[in-house]
């Protein structure tokens, strides 16, 4: 008995020994997968037979010291890392090829700055690159790695020696259940629980966004290039460590069609899609979220009902099966969208939070045949759908079968317009084209590049927005991602299109411009002034430390004085003493100031304004110019005051108490010997009073649209009339009596063409500008187009026009979002090849000799261009 008993622990002692004999001369072979990093935000695995697009794709990512045939390894991943507050990091793996990893190891030492280092026993070559981050490279079992990020190749290197590894495919197993991927794409495997941060690498802001911090765990996708489209395909996987995804939410719900893009205009930048088949079953997943999330939003609900009588449950049942949001492009703020199933049921509980109101308050306004709401609980669409829906919303109506919420009222209206016009996406020929590929779904993220590049370009930081600038948005024309609910997981499917008349293109070489920089940011557009003594021009602006800025042409700085606040009207040069002299005039919102070109303020200036409300405009008046100068003073509330030279109140003078904001500022004209001034209201209504604040008979009008642009007086045959465009193109003269002397609809190019009229900076000219989608169109007095042009892509684009004499124009489109400024001449051919930097409204200089100079505002810089 002992000796069996010998014989088995003998037995025993000897298999163990042999395995431990085995381990040691028979390791584990090391894979490239074995070593990619746990925190990776995103891995792309290349295959050896991908096609040429994919092999430009990974060729620009590595360094020029690296030779090109690194394709041919076996195993080839690159793992991208976010590595600083704006920095992202890259580690390359190759495997199963020793002869590329010869090559590679001999091109990398061959270099004469290369030099090796020891870290915990693996030996580290690195080479320093002039003007480039070290190349760091090490052999790990005969997988090469290389970063330019020396301390992602030391984390590798901890990796491997670890003996519990916890690395990407381990934190990510059900991911690499998903085989069916093509073998001949490349196929990218994110890390959708890190997207939260990885976003904040390229923002501004470091607002929570509850959509991308629990957006969901993981998903793999596989690339496709088709004609000037990128199709994407995979997998996305839904449960999270911390708990509840937003994917989980569509657990119990079956993907359904889109429809909302039959409503959503034509200048939406971003929709977001939720697919909701049944909302009972959404109701409860909602809640479970809403409680590992710590958003009491059954608290609030509860509130609804006992303080209003809301019956939460029948509002559920009447909804359909489709939620969205739109936003950016033309919108300041979000719109939310709900279908329904029964609209009365839903106008029935939403008029139960309506509170009661004075006789004269509207508790809605009907505008375009539909019924603007004002939403007395703004609260109530967060506690209905948080977290689809996270902003509180002050206005709804019900158009066909959709619940619209909206924030801001002007964003309705405009998202009313473009449904009434037909201006859809479900109306574009192209869009329904684009649309027609996309499946059932569940949550939906569609764009119109062009419209959501401007406001997304705000949110970025100044590194990656310079980088979106340079490579137009890579060229993007409109893109989708979808995820739809299939078994367990989620099914993935995204395009990206490019506009084919830029794929690739490279851009036009900078143009050359003088520049100078100032200590703070720039916040007024550049004034061209003259120099009494010298006669030659210099330049007026202003800095957000409330600075005034004098400039020579040649961008050398002649002085700096310290204001009492940001200056609120235009600055005009005047001859105070009469003696040929020039100073400058303007206002802030409380004072009037009066400056001479050494920076010195002219004695009794600033005339200090004791008024409730600040000053909105200072309109200078001299009505025989005679320089007897008079000063009108408009406040935030339509009241006009008028002071003689000495700030004085002018004797006779009657007060003018409009009680609204003026849309610009007041002129005086003159007609048939009579004095007369002139001023509009941000609602339209036009007022015409003598020169003693007096109502001249026939006014006020209130006009049946709203102006866009100026307005300009003139004469009409052998009338003098007020010239007036709306925005949506009616063209109109009113004269002095108050009658309407003609009207006339403009041609538009689309139903949402937006009009503005644009006198020239003295006055005796005008423009009209028409902006649409995809033209730039500007027109003369008759309407009749001057020139088109592409627009580049936004609606917040305004026109300035300038005449340089012997029949030369000059036109200048900016776009204050992008902050840039388009120059054309009279035939609507560019004057540069690019557009320039610049974010105010544009200066021109225009010399004896006719050469023309160009001054733009950027942050805190003003440069100087001159055309060849």
């Amino acid at each position: 008995m002992k000796r069996i008993f010998f014989i088995l622990i003998v037995s025993i002692l000897g298999a163990i020994g042999f395995y431990f004999l085995w381990e040691i001369n028979h390791p584990p072979v090391v894979k490239a997968w074995d070593l990619v990093l746990e925190e990776s935000v995103l891995v792309y695995e290349h295959k050896k037979n991908a096609t040429n697009d994919y092999a430009d794709i990974v060729l620009s990512l590595l360094p020029d010291s690296i030779p090109k045939d690194i394709l041919n390894a076996n195993e080839f991943l690159v793992s991208i890392h976010v590595t600083g507050k704006e920095d992202l990091g890259a580690i390359l793996y190759l495997a199963g090829s020793p002869e590329v990893e010869k090559k590679i190891s001999s091109a990398l030492k061959s270099i004469p700055s290369s030099k090796e280092r020891n870290f915990e026993g693996y030996r580290i070559t690195e080479v320093a690159n002039p003007g480039q981050k070290i190349l760091s490279a090490v052999i790990i079992d005969h997988v090469f790695v290389i970063s330019q990020t020396s301390f992602l190749i030391e984390d590798v290197i901890r990796l491997a020696k670890a003996r519990e590894k916890q690395n990407f495919i381990k934190d990510n197993k059900t991911l690499f259940q998903f085989s069916s991927m093509d073998p001949g794409g490349g196929n990218a495997y994110l890390n959708l629980s890190r997207i939260s941060k990885f976003s904040m690498l390229f923002l501004t802001g470091q607002d929570s966004n509850p959509i991308l911090d629990r957006f969901a765990k993981s998903g793999v996708v596989e690339m496709k290039w088709e004609k000037q489209a990128l199709l994407l395909s995979g997998f996305a996987v839904d449960s999270m460590a911390t708990g509840l995804s937003i994917l989980s939410l569509f657990n119990q719900q079956r993907p359904v069609p889109l429809t909302l893009h039959r409503i959503t205009s034509n200048r939406t930048g971003l929709l977001v899609h939720y697919g909701i088949s049944d909302f009972n079953a959404w109701t409860e997943d909602r809640l479970a979220f809403c409680k590992a999330a710590h958003m009491q939003v059954a608290d609030s609900i509860t509130n609804l009902e006992r303080d209003h009588g809301f019956d939460a449950k029948a509002f559920y049942r009447a909804l359909g099966d489709e939620m969205g949001i739109c936003k950016d492009g033309i919108f300041a703020q979000e719109m939310f969208i709900v279908k329904l199933r029964n609209p009365s049921v839903v106008l029935n509980q939403l008029k139960k939070l309506r509170r009661e109101r004075r006789a004269d308050a509207l508790a809605f306004e009907t505008y375009s045949h539909y019924q603007i709401n004002m939403l007395d609980v703004p609260s109530l669409p967060v506690a209905m759908f948080w977290p689809l829906n996270e902003r509180k919303m002050n206005y709804y109506l019900v158009a066909d079968n959709y619940l619209i919420f909206s924030e801001d009222l002007d964003d309705m209206k405009s998202f009313v317009r473009d449904m009434e016009a037909e201006s859809t996406w479900g109306k574009s020929t192209e869009w329904n084209q684009f649309l027609s590929t996309s499946s059932e779904t569940n949550l939906g993220i569609i764009f119109d590049a062009l419209n959501w590049w401007p406001s997304l370009r705000n949110r970025l930081n100044l590194k990656w927005r310079s980088i979106g600038d340079s490579t137009r948005f890579l060229d993007l024309s409109r893109g989708s991602f979808q995820f739809s609910r299939l078994e367990k997981h989620y099914y993935f499917n995204g395009v990206l299109r490019f506009n084919p008349k830029h794929l690739r293109t490279p851009l036009a070489p900078k143009e050359k411009y003088r520049e100078i920089s100032v200590p703070q940011t720039i916040t007024s557009p550049l004034t061209v002034v003259r120099n009494h003594n010298t006669g030659s021009y210099e330049l007026l602006t202003q800095d957000e430390g409330n600075n005034l800025l004098l400039f020579s042409a040649g961008l050398k700085s002649i002085f700096s004085v310290a204001l009492d606040g940001k200056i609120k009207s235009e600055i005009h040069q005047i001859d105070y003493y009469q003696n040929r002299k020039l100073q400058y005039l303007f206002a802030t919102g409380r004072s009037i100031y009066l400056i001479d070109r050494l920076g010195n303020p002219v004695k009794g200036f600033p005339l200090r304004i004791s008024a409730k409300d600040q000053i909105h405009f200072l309109t200078l008046i001299d009505y025989d110019n005679s320089k007897n100068y008079r000063f009108l003073v408009s406040d935030t509330r339509g009241t006009i005051t008028a002071y003689d030279r000495e700030g004085k109140l002018l004797p006779g003078w009657k007060v003018i108490e409009l009680n609204k904001e003026l849309w610009v500022a007041p002129r005086a004209v003159r007609a048939r010997g009579k004095d007369y001034i002139v001023a509009i209201t941000q609602e339209a209504t036009l007022n015409v009073f003598n020169r003693r604040g007096e109502p001249v008979k026939g006014f006020p009008v209130n006009l049946p649209w709203k102006p866009g642009g100026d307005w300009v007086f003139e004469k009409l045959g052998n009338q003098e009339v007020i010239t007036m465009v709306s925005e949506d193109g009616v063209m109109a003269q009113i004269d002095l009596k108050g009658n309407t002397i003609s009207s006339n609809n403009l041609v538009k190019s689309l139903a949402v063409s937006t009009f503005a009229l644009v006198p020239s900076p003295e006055g005796s000219s005008y423009v009209i500008s028409r902006i649409d989608q995809n033209k730039l169109t500007v027109l003369n007095s008759r309407g009749e187009v001057i020139f088109e042009s592409e627009n580049p892509g936004a609606y917040e684009q305004y026109l300035s026009y300038f005449t340089l004499g012997r029949g030369r124009l000059l036109f200048a489109f900016t776009d204050p979002q992008q902050e840039f400024t388009y120059f054309f001449d009279e035939k609507g051919t560019p004057v540069f090849s690019q557009p320039l930097e610049n974010r105010e409204k544009p200066s021109i200089l225009v010399e004896k000799s006719g050469d023309i100079y160009f001054f733009g505002v950027s942050k805190n810089k003003i440069r100087s261009y001159h055309p060849k």
